[in-house]
């Protein structure tokens, strides 16, 4: 399908600001949130890296249109990735790129991949920027459809009409795009539905654009590469031994020796024949090819607090390898090597901060400082400073006098063995525990500080913690008081949609006994005055949805867009809005016994019979929504009081539909109706 290029140029200004807002810039390789994010060493992964750059150049000959990169964590697939997108952009090869951290908000998920990967192809191929933008411009909810639509929508159909229009040459233009760490998407489904995007794009477009996927071998990830069609187009890139990652991380490890040795402030303490070659030869095998493992191996030895030489060599003896460890044992046992060098007063308050920095969905806009830490968990002044100062290995700890600098774990297999109860033992996270006690907390700093933006990121702090958590009496406590409504007032509109379903699941399933419940029911009429605020939203608009959910709840969770539509219930903030506002609201309120306040008779049922005619017969409706009309209306025409007018009017609905069963049923539904209102029906009708 071709489309015209925009109008105007408010019409081409709206789409792209709407296609905009809707990216994660810091996703991009080259954002300021990845700037620092490790990279490959000069002198490493030239194999690897070769092998790629001849992949992505020999188009004429390809096969595939995917590379598959794979290996454990601490592999340094995202090093690579960031590695060959810096290369790739350099010489004009690079379309996008998308890198995901289950650490980042935004990044976490599948909602604002097609979007940030459309906005970079408009930049990189700029002949297909106008057809994308007056695409969005028509249609902004395009960013709630799946992601087929989507990448069908935004990048496949601008892609081919600018070729078909000969606007655009296939040998001169950027045709890479690099996907970095797919197994840090939020769920097994998301990254299932991601790679059958790349699927539908390889599939239904011509255009030569090739994908580098990097992550984790999980395993819905490698049965589906393994699997047909994703197996008959893609190119697998494990990280093994075949590129001889030992002597990569053999480099590495000496290069930083010598930094060491040259810019230590204990320097002239350190022999010129350090570290002895046995030395060097135990470290990269205790690395098991592990980047992760000899970059933090290393991180501790440098630390400019202690000897490196004694440093190395509480490493060296930490524990010896048997024939069965896992590429994890040599980093467990050092993990477990600097929690027991802890005294036992300062376990608890450090577990605590990592559970902050593990658990959380940034917290803060500009993450956990040691300022915020302090204020957060009450402590004086100074006392995290005291407590972190043997953790400069593991976490990233601002200089003395940088108190607003945020801590950061410098690897994220610390999370995963902290959260490992088999692996870190007397050390474990209890992930339901420290996220209600993080809830408590949040609770708590929010009336301290009594201010917009801390109620703001405590209450989708709340929200989170709150879905996950342990209901511990003290927690119960603390919600028991807790103002849902004054948070929800300050709150980022937007970000709550996605928090409010599964919180609400989780509070009603703790406050379910009598004594409890009155606290459920308080919160809920705090969203719904939420709701009000934002949209047109009454006590009767209310009775109406409940009568919809009680006649067919698995409707309205699936469509409850086009029932908000019928009832006429819009975001007063814009429709970019409109979907996730829509969706929320269907799935808070799918339950007819969270509204007992609101009464349902056949008055009820009668005018929302009315209403959902009226949107039957707009011309512009199309087929599907005529049908998801018709099925609510066969559920609620026999809970309708009788009203010759309503008869009359719904007999202009008996259109025919040859051999269409579903719409016979409705049309009787009708004819059953207009019978009890002693309404005829016309001659000739069905």
């Amino acid at each position: 399908m071709l489309h015209p290029p925009p109008k105007s140029r408010l019409t081409a200004k709206i789409g792209w600001d709407i296609l905009r807002n809707n990216i994660v810039p810091s996703a991009v390789f080259d954002s300021d949130e990845l700037y620092d994010a490790p990279k490959c060493h000069p002198e490493t992964r030239k194999a690897i890296l070769k092998q790629i750059i001849s992949w992505i150049e020999d188009r004429m000959t390809h096969t595939s249109f995917i590379m598959w990169m794979y290996g454990p964590a601490g592999a340094g697939k995202s090093a690579i990735a960031k590695t060959i997108a810096e290369m790739c952009a350099k010489v004009g090869l690079l379309a996008a790129s998308f890198f995901f951290s289950r650490a980042a908000s935004g990044r976490n998920v599948k909602t604002s991949l097609i979007s940030t990967l459309a906005y970079q192809i408009c930049l990189s191929i700029p002949e297909i920027r106008a057809t994308v933008i007056e695409i969005v411009a028509k249609d902004p909810t395009i960013f709630s459809r799946s992601l087929v639509t989507q990448i069908t929508k935004l990048i496949v159909e601008p892609l081919q009409s600018t070729l078909s229009n000969q606007n655009i040459s296939q040998a001169n233009v950027a045709k890479f795009i690099v996907i970095d760490g797919l197994d840090e998407c939020d769920s097994a489904q998301a990254q299932l539905e991601i790679l059958d995007a790349l699927t539908s794009f390889t599939s239904a477009c011509s255009f030569p654009l090739l994908f580098l996927v990097a992550s984790r071998p999980e395993y819905d990830i490698r049965e589906a590469f393994n699997a047909n069609p994703l197996r008959l187009i893609t190119t697998t890139l494990p990280l093994d031994d075949n590129y001889r990652t030992n002597d990569d991380i053999s480099t590495f490890i000496t290069s930083r020796f010598e930094d060491i040795k040259r810019t230590h402030p204990a320097k002239n303490r350190i022999p010129d024949s350090w570290p002895a070659r046995q030395d060097l030869r135990a470290l990269v095998d205790k690395a098991s090819g592990l980047f992760i493992y000899a970059s933090t191996v290393m991180k501790f030895i440098e630390s400019r607090r202690h000897l490196p030489p004694k440093r190395l060599d509480i490493i060296l003896g930490t524990s010896s390898r048997g024939p069965n460890d896992t590429p994890f044992a040599q980093l467990d046992a050092m993990y477990h090597y600097i929690f027991s060098q802890i005294p036992n007063s300062n376990i608890q308050p450090i577990l605590d901060l990592i559970s902050l920095l593990i658990l959380s969905i940034s917290p803060r806009p500009h993450g956990v400082t040691l300022a915020f830490a302090g204020d957060f968990f009450g402590y004086e002044t100074g006392y995290l400073d005291i407590i972190l100062s043997e953790l400069h290995s593991i976490l990233s700890i601002p200089a003395p006098g940088h108190p607003f600098n945020p801590i950061c774990l410098y690897h994220k297999s610390l999370g995963d063995f902290l959260l490992d109860l088999s692996r870190s033992k007397e050390f474990c996270i209890d992930t339901e525990r420290s996220h209600a006690k993080l809830a408590i907390l949040w609770i708590r700093y929010g009336k301290r500080q009594r201010n917009g933006p801390v109620l703001e990121s405590g209450t989708l702090s709340v929200l989170r913690h709150c879905s996950s958590a342990l209901p511990t009496t003290e927690l119960v406590a603390e919600l028991k008081i807790w103002d849902l409504k004054e948070g929800l007032s300050y709150e980022h509109y937007e970000a709550s949609f996605n928090l409010l379903p599964p919180f609400f699941d989780w509070l009603e399933s703790v406050f379910s006994c009598v004594h409890l419940q009155a606290v459920f029911y308080r919160m809920l009429e705090d969203l719904e005055h939420y709701i009000r605020r934002m949209t047109r939203w009454s006590k009767e608009t209310r009775r109406l949805i409940q009568a919809i959910i009680i006649a067919d709840a698995d409707l309205f969770k699936n469509c409850g867009s086009d029932f908000f539509l019928i009832l006429c219930i819009f975001p007063e903030r814009g429709s970019i809005f409109s979907s996730p506002l829509y969706h929320m609201m269907a799935m808070v309120f799918s339950r007819s016994e969270r509204a007992p306040y609101y009464p349902v008779d056949g008055r009820v049922y009668a005018e929302l019979t009315r209403k959902v005619a009226e949107y039957m017969f707009s011309p512009c409706l199309n087929y599907e929504m005529k049908k998801n009309g018709a099925r609510l209306m066969i559920r609620i025409l026999p809970k309708a009081d009788t009203d010759p007018w309503l008869g009359d009017y719904l007999r202009d609905l008996l259109f025919p539909v040859p051999g269409d069963e579903f719409i016979a049923c409705f049309q009787q539904a009708l004819r059953t109706y207009m019978t009890r209102c002693n309404v005829p029906v016309r001659p000739n009708t069905p």
